[in-house]
């Protein structure tokens, strides 16, 4: 039996045979099949060189991983040949499988391997490109700060000047001057005014690029808001006899909200800024009237309205864009940065709200906000106005304690709160203060936040950490032309 199953397994996968120099085959085991031929050497190129490559010197030679392909033959084997005397014996076997099995168990080994590097070379361009990414977030990180911190400088060394220009031109406009020193005085007032509008425009609009533009949430008088607006714009109307303000809030709409009221201000503010740029006579509007409301909350809806020389069609796109002017010649004619409306489309998204305009060139322009805010509580604590009941004040000059550093503010400080009544002392740096403190009591500190020695916010630590002393619950108003918040 054992010898049936050998010969049954070699007949299939091997083939002996010898094969005289001239390559006539002279003896063979099973059948031929195409291996029989005239002449062996004949029956491929492969035998043929067997006479080359086996002879008396090398007898013995095996040779693997054969590809023979003739006739129906197609295969890989390995072959034996030995010769003796004038033969060569021969054994031919049969390995397709084996080899084919090796060949695809080596090249799936070489797809894994490619794949592991290929993973891996993923991998490490990920890491790369997350290093990549930090390194970025490092470098823009430091450039914003680098870039924060010259605005804010440069906010403080600007406005410095600017303020004491500002405070000291109000003051000489009390004066009796003649027709053209006032004309010199007002240019020197607008002049300035329109200084300080291009600085803290460029400074919000850093700001709000930053990230560092924050918004509150605390309650607000709706009237007062607008009361003071109107009285803002009343002044106005002086240089432009033809023009017209109207104001109208809705009944219906609650007056106490709660909000950011500084940021709803600069909002109007802006819109009206610009409504009073391009409208010279007519009129400007201002409407608030309830867009949605539920039992706490309500959305507001804002309208300003002006008669001005409105916009053309295809600028409407464009007029929320940075240092876009809705007119070719604006910077000509009516100057500004063309950051105000950017600004203001910001701050109404930072509150959650939608902005947008509609206008008929040479008829008008209409700007109209909406705001989602909370309806607030009246205050009925008659506490809470004792700070600011002229009953409670005094019977005495008010003690003010001022830590200023620069020479000008000081003495334009003196000047304004000394003719209103207060007793003013004056010094120049928060170690300077401290040491005040401990001398006398004083009802108010007024104190800028950047100075040398001691500044504004170390002196204010100081103070406020220091319970068993007097002046530990003083009043303090902090000073600064610091554009960024520390």
């Amino acid at each position: 039996m054992i010898e049936f199953i050998k010969n049954k397994y070699l007949e299939k996968r091997a083939l002996f045979l010898i094969v005289n120099n001239e390559g006539t085959i002279i003896e063979h085991d099973y059948d031929l099949g195409d291996f029989k031929t005239d002449n062996f050497f004949e029956l491929h190129p492969f035998f043929e060189s067997i006479p080359f490559l086996v002879t008396t010197e090398n007898p013995d030679q095996t040779f693997p991983c054969i590809q023979l392909e003739f006739k129906s033959t197609k295969g890989i084997y390995d072959i034996s040949v030995t010769k003796k005397n004038d033969n060569y014996y021969i054994g031919i076997f049969d390995f397709t499988d084996h080899y084919e099995a090796s060949h695809t168990l080596a090249q799936e080994k070489n797809e894994s391997i490619i794949k592991s590097q290929l993973l891996q070379i993923q991998h490490n361009n990920i890491v790369l490109e997350k290093e990549l990414i930090e390194l970025k977030n490092e470098h823009l990180k430091k450039s914003q700060e680098f870039k924060d911190e010259f605005l804010a400088n440069m906010s403080h060394e600007i406005r410095t000047p600017l303020n004491a220009i500002l405070g000291f031109t109000k003051l000489l406009q009390n004066y009796n001057y003649s027709q053209e020193q006032q004309q010199f005085l007002d240019a020197i007032a607008i002049s300035s005014n329109n200084l300080k509008v291009i600085i803290n425009d460029i400074l919000d609009m850093s700001k709000i690029e930053a990230g560092k533009l924050e918004i509150s949430n605390v309650d607000f008088n709706l009237k007062t808001l607008v009361d003071n607006l109107k009285a803002t714009y009343k002044l106005r109307l002086e240089d432009k006899k033809d023009l017209k303000l109207n104001f109208n809030i809705e009944e219906q709409v609650p007056l106490i909200l709660k909000g950011d009221a500084i940021r709803i201000n600069q909002i109007l503010i802006n819109l009206f800024e610009n409504a009073f740029k391009f409208t010279e006579k007519g009129s400007i509007s201002l409407g608030i009237r309830i867009k949605e409301q539920t039992k706490d909350h309500l959305v507001l809806l804002f309208e300003v309205t002006d008669t001005g020389i409105g916009i053309k069609k295809e600028k409407l796109n464009a007029i929320f864009d940075s240092f876009s002017q809705a007119h070719d010649n604006n910077v000509k004619n009516f100057g500004g940065t063309g950051l105000g409306l950017t600004i203001t489309k910001n701050l109404v998204q930072l509150m959650n709200g939608n902005i947008g305009v509609t206008s008929e060139y040479g008829k008008g322009t209409t700007f109209h906000f909406d705001l989602p805010l909370t309806i607030g509580q009246e205050k009925t604590d008659t506490d809470s106005n004792k700070a600011t009941d002229p009953n409670n004040l005094p019977d005495r000059k008010i003690k003010l304690l001022l830590a200023e550093d620069v020479k000008l503010n000081q003495l334009l400080a003196k000047k304004i709160l000394t003719s209103n009544g207060y007793d003013l002392t004056i010094v120049s740096n928060g170690q300077e203060a401290l040491e005040a403190l401990n001398k006398e009591p004083f009802d108010l500190l007024l104190l800028d936040l950047r100075m040398p020695v001691m500044d504004g916010y170390e002196t204010a630590e100081n103070i406020r950490k220091n319970e068993g002393h007097p002046y530990y619950k003083i009043p303090i108003i902090a000073l600064t032309a610091h554009a960024m918040d520390k």
